[in-house]
């Protein structure tokens, strides 16, 4: 709360009723309103529509009155209609800047002074004992054209700052597509002429898939899908196309009956924790097994990958994430599909983690997303036809770390965009603090003091209170007297 030993001497601290009589809008139901109405109505949110009559006829300040606009502060130009879902007053014949008070209102979050058990209601009543600090009157003029220059320098830097983030993503994906059609390593290759080309390479997986199948799996080996390439890119010359198939021995749905929130249990994954290129292994929930269930298969390895097969949003269906580290046992539920990768001599998952999330492994894995009753979803043996580049092991290697030095800066920029997007908000709330504080601009000692400022409101008040019919403005229609009691 602001104390009036805070303010400059020439301030003074004084009630909102001291300033304003406040009035209720009128109701308007949205089929009085039209597009080609002359005159804006506003409710609790600002603008909600037009209307060919006005109900008040001068500049007025403007405040939501109920429900979760209660506490906005608008200010409604000359000739304008208020609803009944706000209070209004004016500044006619009171000696103030509306502007002044309208940011004051705002920093001051009425919303905050709500009444109501239920729905919360701004009032007049509530509004009236409200202390606001008043300055003189060209001080207030002052203020008030300082706050709107640093506001809309402000403006500007987060117009500027909100198209930062559509940059990144466009510098994230020309990276990732750099690094797939092998132009980030394009130097590498010239000095390492001599590795085992990704056709050799990819005989040595055939027979490691075939062996970790057999091993880990009682079911009759299955020869992986083969892929059309001839519509492919071309790649360099020692990768080659293969399909996701070829690189996993083992893709599976895991656990469809539905776990626990809390302890005890075995700890699962929420579809949640999958997101692109990121798995949180703490985004979890607890597993119960029935009696003789064997869960054992369904556990999560480092260097597993994770696609999300079923979710409400388009966005997170097919995205890829590698189970990085991982302590004690942690399980995989049905919405999630695990693909465990071949041996990483020959592959590195690390390597396919990223192909999965992005150019046209990523755009074919989105083109087989089905919708059913409000669900997105991709089946694993759409996932299997997915086209991967395969560069030669060592090559993956060098990729993965290039890629991954160019996303942390990516990220470091991302952080630092949103920092400043913060700060610049709060640094609009910083400059009313300080306007409300008189340390926005210098006091001049030259103007009038506010405690004669505020004699002269209330002698002005006084007198036009002791005129009959005095704060009522008449309509267009003469015969119609609407009460504003504004003075």
């Amino acid at each position: 709360m602001i104390e009036l030993t805070d303010l400059p001497d020439n301030w003074s601290l004084v009630e909102l009723g001291d300033i304003f009589s406040w009035a209720s809008g009128k109701g308007l139901t949205q089929k009085q309103m039209s597009d080609d109405g002359e005159y804006a109505v506003y409710g609790g949110n600002g603008v909600a529509g037009f209307h060919s009559d006005w109900l008040c006829e001068t500049e007025s300040l403007v405040i939501g009155r109920v429900g979760a606009q209660c506490g906005n502060v608008h200010i409604a130009p000359i000739k304008s209609w208020i609803t009944d879902n706000a209070i209004y007053a004016s500044s006619i014949n009171i000696p103030i800047n509306l502007k002044y008070f309208h940011n004051l209102l705002k920093y001051r979050k009425l919303n905050e002074l709500a009444g109501g058990s239920g729905q919360p209601y701004v009032s007049q009543s509530l509004l009236n004992p409200v202390k606001v600090p008043l300055p003189p009157l060209n001080e207030q003029r002052r203020i008030v054209s300082t706050i709107e220059q640093l506001t809309d320098r402000s403006h500007k830097a987060r117009v500027a700052l909100a198209d930062v983030p559509k940059l990144i993503a466009q510098f994230r994906q020309s990276v990732l597509a750099a690094a797939f059609r092998g132009d980030l390593t394009a130097d590498w290759r010239k000095k390492n002429p001599d590795v085992e080309p990704a056709s050799e390479l990819l005989e040595r997986i055939k027979i490691d898939r075939r062996k970790r199948w057999e091993e880990s799996s009682k079911l009759q080996y299955k020869p992986p899908q083969n892929i059309e390439i001839d519509r492919l890119p071309k790649l360099p010359e020692s990768w080659s196309w293969g399909s996701l198939d070829q690189l996993l021995y083992s893709l599976r749905n895991g656990l469809s009956r539905k776990p626990a929130d809390e302890m005890p249990g075995i700890p699962i994954l929420r579809i949640s924790a999958l997101r692109s290129m990121n798995l949180d292994i703490n985004d979890i929930r607890f597993y119960r097994p029935e009696d003789n269930e064997n869960v054992e298969s369904y556990f999560l390895d480092e260097g597993d990958l994770l696609f999300t097969r079923y979710n409400g949003n388009r966005e997170f269906v097919g995205v890829c994430g590698r189970v990085n580290q991982i302590s004690g046992k942690l399980l995989h539920p049905d919405k999630l599909i695990r693909g465990r990768v071949i041996s990483s001599e020959l592959f590195d998952s690390r390597f396919l983690e990223i192909v999965c999330n992005s150019g046209i492994s990523k755009k074919h894995i989105e083109s087989y997303v089905k919708t059913s009753a409000g669900q997105h979803g991709i089946s694993g043996s759409d996932l299997k036809t997915t086209p991967i580049p395969i560069p030669p092991i060592c090559e993956q290697r060098k990729i993965v770390e290039i890629v991954t030095m160019q996303l942390i800066t990516i990220k470091s920029i991302e952080d630092i965009t949103a920092s400043y997007f913060i700060d610049s908000q709060q640094l609009d709330r910083s400059i009313l603090a300080k306007a409300f504080r008189g340390e926005l601009v210098p006091q001049d000692p030259n103007d009038e003091p506010a405690a004669a400022l505020l004699e002269r409101i209330r002698a002005e008040r006084d007198r036009t209170s002791t005129t009959k019919q005095r704060g009522k403005t008449t309509r267009k229609n003469s015969s119609k007297q609407l009460s504003i009691d504004l003075e």
